[in-house]
């Protein structure tokens, strides 16, 4: 929000480049929780994931965007709270809301598929105790959203290539 006492308060436009790094932040923070969660995870955790999981398909079955973003967020919040650090928790709590917009455009679309069997993939690895492969998983669950990050920059017609620089336009 941008704002001026007694006067207006606007959103604040999201800045793609904000949003990259927002993910890549995110994208890290959750391999993180993942790599320390694995060896604590319990039966109970992984039954929440599996149910967690199990509404996030319910809700593509919907086309419920928004209620595939709660299962989503319910799966990954079981790694986060089961590795116990706080700073982390609170870094994804602070970033997260900046990929909400390529999240529901994601769940919208028949790629959201592929998020529910990369799900099912991580449940199976944490369960197994495979930390390596979960965080794998985890990557590529949150890497999914980089091609989202690449449409919202395109539809926001910034012009700017993933590095930052200007992108060639037709007879340049």
């Amino acid at each position: 929000m941008v704002s001026k006492p007694q006067s207006y308060t606007r959103v604040a436009p999201v800045v793609a480049r904000e949003i990259r790094d927002a993910l890549a932040v995110v994208q890290a923070m959750h391999a993180l929780a993942v790599r320390a969660a694995v060896p604590r995870l319990t039966g109970d955790d992984l039954a929440r994931m599996r149910a967690a999981n199990d509404a996030f398909v319910r809700a593509l079955d919907a086309e419920d965007p928004a209620a595939a973003v709660a299962a989503d967020d319910a799966l990954h919040a079981v790694p986060i709270v089961a590795c116990g650090n706080e700073a982390l928790a609170e870094t994804i709590r602070r970033y997260t809301p900046l990929l909400r917009r390529l999240e529901r455009r994601r769940f919208s679309s028949t790629a959201a598929r592929a998020s529910a069997a990369r799900h099912d993939a991580l449940i199976d690895a944490c369960a197994a105790g495979d930390t390596e492969t979960a965080v794998a998983l985890s990557g590529a669950i949150w890497g999914g959203l980089e091609a989202e990050a690449a449409a919202e920059e395109e539809a926001a017609g910034t012009g700017a290539a993933r590095d930052g620089t200007p992108a060639r336009t037709a007879g340049s």
